[in-house]
């Protein structure tokens, strides 16, 4: 008789590493433990926008930007790919970082890679702990190259880590049958990617999606909290990035076959719940402490609109403390007569299009996209080649 088989929905996996020691402490790779193929260290997923933080590191990294430079969000042609913001083709003109961030605006993260390098951006990411081969493309910055679950899970740990790279690891000792202690292969030297302070301000534009973006439900953990979301195209993958001061977690939600996951089926909505779960069970009865600010930063008060310093009579609504990387910190004031955004940008725009938990949530539409590998046994086989770009594209966060 013909074996029987229910369809249980989507496969899922969940990666929680300790920065401190890169020991893995809990790792799903599915729900059948049948097919032998472990998803978190396995499968090649396309991350959406939660590469984009990686993006933005290197731009932190090399003071090229801080969270308050002002790139413009409007719309640009490359080739024939031609990217938009999620659902819409709204833009919001010049706009700090900070904000583009939170609220995964597709066009920023586009000018910040095609300013710092697509193969700039390659070569920092396997810095980080980016492991798979990436494609040094624009397309890149919307999370079009693959990557597995846990190392996207450890390259967050480098920033939760102070900017200070380890190799994860699951085996921490093995015995003999008499109970002597197996010697373990040396482990790869820790190195520094990053400074304290650019790691830390990093982590502070990253808490800016839970603050008011995408990720705005992982407030309820009521303990400091960051990360990003990332939608691929079609929903294919779901994911949410993210770490506390204790604990990093990367959760995937997704199809073996590469079907999409289903209309309004986000990062937000798929794979951020359960992130939250994770992470209260990972911190249960473990005190709240903040993330601790490192020597090297400073907070100054900004204008909201121009990011420059804010002017000495400036309306409270108009001016807020941001933190930066000492000596990238702006040097000139804003005039008193331009405090108020021209183009009418403020965040609270984008806090009434995240009711709707898709409006912040960006995918990589019209990105190419590299063929996948990682179907599990026995999985319909995803078709090989990449596709050629659609006319439009709106990555969600």
């Amino acid at each position: 008789h013909p074996r029987a088989r229910l369809e249980f929905g989507p496969e899922g996996a969940a990666v929680v590493i300790d920065p401190r020691t890169r020991d893995v402490l809990a790792l799903v790779g599915g729900y059948e433990s049948s097919s032998g193929f472990d998803r978190a260290t396995s499968a090649l997923r396309q991350p959406g926008s939660a590469f984009k933080p990686l993006v933005y590191a290197l731009g932190v990294h090399t003071r090229r930007y801080t969270p308050a430079s002002i790139v413009i969000d409007a719309p640009g042609v490359y080739d024939t790919w031609q990217p938009h913001n999620f659902e819409t083709w709204d833009f919001h003109g010049e706009m700090r970082l900070r904000d583009a961030l939170a609220n995964s605006v597709n066009q920023v993260a586009i000018r910040v890679i095609e300013d710092l390098g697509p193969a700039e951006v390659v070569t920092f990411a396997q810095a980080l702990g980016i492991t798979s081969p990436l494609d040094p493309s624009l397309a890149l910055a919307l999370g079009a190259s693959e990557v597995r679950p846990i190392e996207l899970c450890n390259a967050n740990a480098t920033f939760a880590a102070g900017g200070r790279w380890e190799p994860w690891h699951i085996i921490t000792r093995i015995e003999r049958p008499d109970g002597t202690e197996l010697e373990l292969p040396a482990r790869e030297v820790a190195r520094d990617v990053m400074t304290p302070a650019e790691a830390y301000v990093v982590t502070s534009l990253l808490r800016s999606g839970v603050a008011s973006g995408a990720a705005r439900a992982a407030r309820s953990l009521g303990r400091p909290a960051v990360g990003k979301t990332g939608t691929s195209n079609e929903a294919r993958d779901a994911w949410f990035a993210g770490y506390t001061p204790e604990v990093v977690s990367v959760v995937w939600v997704g199809f073996d076959d590469h079907r999409g996951l289903g209309r309004r089926e986000t990062g937000t909505r798929a794979a951020l719940p359960i992130w939250i779960d994770i992470i209260e069970s990972a911190t249960e009865g473990v005190p709240v402490t903040e993330f601790p600010m490192p020597s090297g930063v400073v907070t100054v008060r900004i204008d909201r609109a121009s990011g420059l310093l804010a002017p000495a009579r400036a309306e409270e609504e108009s001016v807020l403390e941001e933190v930066f990387v000492e000596g990238t910190e702006p040097t000139e004031a804003a005039r008193e007569h331009d405090v108020l955004d021209p183009v009418g940008f403020l965040m609270g725009e984008f806090e009434e299009e995240a009711e709707d938990e898709e409006a912040t949530d960006g995918t990589i539409d019209g990105a190419p996209a590299a063929p996948s590998t990682d179907a599990a046994p026995g999985a319909p086989a995803p078709a090989a080649g990449i596709a050629p770009p659609p006319a439009s594209s709106g990555a969600p966060p």
